[in-house]
C-alpha cells in the first residue's frame, strides 16, 4: 500500500473497483466488500470536511488579526460555521484492508492475475494476449448531423477505424481512447454507412477485424 496519504487513496478506490470483480472467485464475503466501501465514502467525505475547516480556520484566524490589529474601520467578516451532525463508525481501514488480502491470498480461488488486478502483486504485467480479439462497435446517430461510434477498450490504446458510406471500405485512421465523431456530411437520401476496427497498442494492429457495425443515415431537408 502506498504510505502517502494521497496515493493511498487513489490506490484504495482503484483496489476496491478490482475488488468488486473478483471478490466472489476469491471467496471473500460480500459483506468484507460492502464494510471497505462504507470506510472509503467516509474518507472520502472526511477529507472534504477537513479540507472545508482549515479554509474556515485561515478565514478566522485572519479575521480575528483584523480585528486585533487591523486599520480603525477595517471590515471584518466572520463565517458562518457549517452545521454538521456526528456520527460513529468502525476506523483501521489499513489494518482491514491486510487482513483481507490475507483472507484473498489464502483462498483456493485466488490466482496471480487476481493479486495484479487488485494490485497486491508487484512485478511486471504480462502482455495481453490479442489472439482472437476484436471491438464491438455501437453507432448512433447524434443531432441528425452525426455517427457516434464508441468501443470497449479492453485494455488496447484504441482502434483502427474503417468506413464504407456506399462507396467502398475507406480509412479513418488509427482513434484513441473509445470514442470517434463522424462528422462527415450526411447524404440527401437514405444510406447505410458501416464502421468496422481492429484493436491498436503502441500505433499498431492486434487482434483480428472486427464485424461491421451499421447505421442508416439521411440530411434533414431544408
Amino acid at each position: 500500500m502506498p504510505v502517502r496519504e494521497n496515493d493511498f487513496i487513489k490506490w484504495f478506490q482503484e483496489f476496491l473497483a478490482s475488488l468488486q470483480l473478483v471478490y466472489m472467485q476469491a471467496g471473500l464475503a460480500e459483506a468484507e466488500v460492502r464494510e471497505l466501501e462504507t470506510q472509503y465514502t467516509a474518507l472520502i467525505e472526511s477529507e472534504k470536511t477537513v479540507t472545508r475547516l482549515e479554509s474556515l480556520l485561515r478565514s478566522y484566524v485572519a479575521a480575528k488579526n483584523t480585528l486585533l490589529s487591523g486599520e480603525e474601520g477595517a471590515s471584518v467578516v466572520f463565517e458562518t460555521l457549517p452545521m454538521m451532525a456526528g456520527s460513529t463508525m468502525t476506523g483501521g481501514i489499513k489494518d482491514r484492508i491486510v487482513r483481507v488480502v490475507a483472507l484473498i491470498t489464502a483462498s483456493p480461488g485466488y490466482t496471480e492475475a487476481i493479486g495484479r488486478d487488485l494490485g497486491i502483486v508487484v512485478g511486471p504485467k504480462p502482455h495481453p494476449d490479442w489472439s482472437g480479439k476484436y471491438p464491438l462497435l455501437k453507432v448512433e446517430v447524434e443531432g441528425s448531423t452525426r455517427v457516434v461510434v464508441t468501443w470497449p477498450k479492453q485494455g488496447a490504446d484504441g482502434v483502427y477505424l474503417e468506413v464504407n458510406r456506399g462507396s467502398g471500405w475507406q480509412i479513418i485512421g488509427n482513434i484513441t481512447g473509445a470514442t470517434y465523431e463522424d462528422l462527415a456530411a450526411f447524404p440527401a437520401a437514405l444510406t447505410e454507412w458501416k464502421y468496422r476496427g481492429t484493436y491498436i497498442v503502441r500505433n499498431r494492429t492486434v487482434g483480428q477485424v472486427g464485424p461491421e457495425s451499421t447505421v442508416f443515415v439521411q440530411a434533414k431537408p431544408e
